[in-house]
């Protein structure tokens, strides 16, 4: 089961460098951003997006101009994961806590379960 949602910090966003260039590049740019972001979470694999530009850009809602403007200044956040994938390496980490816990709580479960 894919899961629903992750935690986004609000100190996190408000003091991020990549957020404040963007913002002064363009604000779209932010939204762009999260978009990535929360597009990742829901992909196959979780927590990854492809590693093709145009599909990137319809999925941050940019024009090409845009597009061109602010792929530079967030694409160091991406990272290739060798197989035709990007990530961001916290969204990603954040992903794999999450199944280390699901995981756990399966175990626990079923322990208790059987008692």
């Amino acid at each position: 089961m894919k899961s629903p949602a992750f935690l986004l910090y609000v100190r996190d966003i408000i003091s991020s460098d990549t957020i404040e260039r963007l913002h002064e590049e363009d604000p779209r740019g932010v939204a762009a951003y999260l978009y990535l972001l929360c597009k990742s979470w829901i992909q196959d694999p979780p927590a990854t997006l492809p590693d093709d530009q145009k599909e990137l850009r319809r999925m941050a809602r940019l024009t090409p101009e845009e597009w061109a403007r602010i792929w530079p200044i967030m694409s160091p956040k991406f990272v290739s994961d060798g197989n035709g994938r990007l990530y961001n390496e916290r969204l990603h980490s954040t992903w794999e806590r999450q199944q280390e816990r699901r995981t756990s709580g399966r175990k626990g479960g079923k322990s208790k379960g059987g008692k």
